[in-house]
C-alpha cells in the first residue's frame, strides 16, 4: 500500500477529494487516512456571507422573537421573507452550507466526515509538512441554555 511505501501511518495522510461521498465519505469508511474535501463554492459562501452580516442578526431577533411568541403569524412570514433574501444572496439554489441561521445537510456531512476543507487545494501551499491540523473544541448545549 500507498502507506508502507512512504512508511505513514494512516492519520498521517491526508486524501483530498472534491466530491463528498465518492472521495470522503468512501475513504473514511475504508482506511484512516484524514480527509480533504475540496468546495471550490466556499470562495462565492464566504463573499456572500459577509454581505449578509445585517440580514444575519435581523434573522437572530426574529429568532428569538418567534421563540417567546411561537403562534405569531407575522413573525413567521418576516422570518421566512428574510430567509428566503438570505439564500436569494448566495445562488438561485441558495446557500450550499446555510439556510437562514441552519446549516444545511451538506454542510452537516461536511462537519462530520471530512477532517478539512476547503475552496481549493492550493490553500495548503503555506503550511510545512509538519503542521497539524486541530479544530475548534465543541462547547456542548445545556438544557434551557443556548
Amino acid at each position: 500500500t500507498i502507506t508502507s511505501m512512504l512508511g505513514a501511518k494512516g492519520p498521517d495522510v491526508i486524501y483530498a477529494g472534491d466530491h463528498l461521498y465518492g472521495d470522503v465519505i468512501k475513504c473514511r469508511k475504508h482506511c484512516d487516512w484524514r480527509t480533504l474535501l475540496i468546495v471550490p463554492e466556499l470562495k462565492h459562501e464566504e463573499k456572500a456571507i459577509q454581505k449578509c452580516s445585517s440580514l444575519t442578526e435581523e434573522i437572530n431577533c426574529l429568532e428569538s422573537a418567534l421563540a417567546k411568541n411561537p403562534e405569531s403569524q407575522e413573525l413567521k412570514i418576516k422570518l421566512s421573507e428574510a430567509v428566503t433574501e438570505i439564500n436569494q444572496r448566495f445562488s438561485a439554489t441558495g446557500s450550499l452550507l446555510r439556510s437562514g441561521n441552519e446549516m444545511t445537510y451538506f454542510a452537516s456531512q461536511l462537519l462530520i466526515w471530512a477532517d478539512l476543507y476547503t475552496d481549493c487545494v492550493t490553500s495548503l501551499a503555506s503550511y510545512n509538512l509538519e503542521h497539524m491540523f486541530t479544530s475548534r473544541p465543541t462547547k456542548l448545549m445545556r438544557k434551557g441554555h443556548k
